[in-house]
């Protein structure tokens, strides 16, 4: 669905779709985040030419890989959105990763820029990188970026991960070592048409946007944001169950999200406030990453409000390569992960190779415009490719 007020934007590059939702829709609202504070398109637009032009200033090119360890902010948001103007290759961390793991990250990726969030954090990675013959410069993110000019960077031959590589992310290690997955432009946008194709968001929606934001399904939240012109809700700097749910229920959130722990906390609330629907503009509550109890389901469209859970699976490797849909059954809201979306394909499949049976189990095999285009450890791509 789109509307004349808010057109469904095409792009094949990331950073152009932030200029053209920002020209097409400058005054609609499009961020809102756990201080109440508001942006437009169009100011959303204008942050983040003003930290690409900081970054041009200070040096940074095509080509460049420039890491960032951020929380979910706008900032955090803009800034990886000017990255990709400038298109660089950025290699988003999420928080929980530690000095010594950034450190052996930016030295495998030979990072030129670390940008952090606060002055303590960059004198504890400064620390850790010391015994890296060339470390990445250390820079504290300001809300301005205007404010303070960037450090000297070290000289640095462009990355070759690929020509179209413009991201790197790396698994958090829970099923395996950690792995740096290389992705483009191209492969993440399939991953938003998948949320789009299968949930249809659409533009007087309100999502809220709790996945980090260094997560491969963070940057997808915000894109389909940027293509059909809705609301992000976006929160979880630090997860407060009430502070959160108040927030979304003053923000008139549609789309709830997003996982577990917070479906959780948001039914125990609306137990303990005696309120059903919790959320009364809802039409979905969002779910994935990890199993969930059959019965929940039931819960959130009693509890919650809309159709209940809606449910996406994925991997860094092929984000959001499954979603469901508001028109789903209730059997397959409460037990399934949805479908795939255009071009993509799920198979599960035995030791020998044969396709399993309903309810068996087996290896997952997928495919899709998502997929990945392979490891930075290369030798690991003919097993997974």
């Amino acid at each position: 669905m789109e509307t004349t007020a808010s057109p469904r934007l095409t792009s094949a590059a990331i950073g152009e779709l932030v200029r053209q939702r920002a020209a097409a829709t400058p005054q609609a609202p499009l961020l809102v985040d756990e201080d109440r504070r508001r942006f437009t398109a169009g100011q959303f637009g204008e942050l983040v030419s003003s930290y690409a032009e900081t970054l041009r200033a200070a040096g940074v090119r095509a080509g460049d890989v420039v890491s960032w360890q951020l929380p979910n902010t706008v900032e955090a948001m803009a800034l990886s959105m000017a990255l990709a103007q400038l298109a660089v290759v950025q290699n988003p961390l999420i928080m929980m990763l530690r000095a010594e793991e950034v450190a052996h990250i930016t030295g495998r990726l030979h990072s030129r820029l670390l940008i952090v969030t606060e002055v303590f954090a960059a004198e504890v990675f400064a620390a850790a990188l010391g015994p890296e013959e060339q470390p990445p410069a250390i820079h504290v993110l300001s809300a301005d970026p205007a404010a303070g000019g960037l450090p000297a960077l070290p000289a640095r031959a462009p990355a070759d991960f690929g020509p179209e590589v413009r991201w790197i992310f790396y698994t958090s290690g829970t099923t395996g070592v950690p792995k740096g997955v290389k992705h483009t432009d191209r492969t993440l946008l399939a991953a938003a048409d998948t949320f789009i194709a299968n949930v249809g968001p659409r533009p007087e929606d309100r999502c809220a946007a709790l996945a980090p934001f260094a997560h491969i399904g963070g940057v997808a939240h915000l894109l389909h944001a940027l293509i059909i012109g809705h609301v992000l809700v976006v929160g979880a700097r630090k997860f407060v169950p009430e502070r959160l749910a108040d927030l979304l229920i003053d923000e008139g959130v549609t789309l709830v999200g997003s996982g577990l722990p917070f479906t959780n906390e948001y039914l125990r609330i609306a137990r303990e406030r005696g309120v059903a629907p919790l959320f009364p503009k809802s039409r979905a509550t969002l779910a994935g990453g990890s199993p969930r109890p059959r019965d929940q389901h039931e819960q959130a469209r009693e509890l919650l409000g809309g159709v209940g859970v809606i449910s996406g699976y994925g991997m860094t490797e092929c984000p959001y390569i499954t979603w469901g849909s508001p028109s789903d059954t209730d059997e397959q809201h409460a037990v399934a992960e949805g479908r795939p979306g255009p071009g993509g394909s799920v198979r599960i499949v035995r030791a020998d190779e044969t396709a399993a049976a309903v309810g068996e189990i087996g290896e997952i095999r997928v495919r899709g415009p998502q997929l990945f285009c392979g490891y930075v450890d290369s030798t690991r791509d003919a097993e997974a490719l």
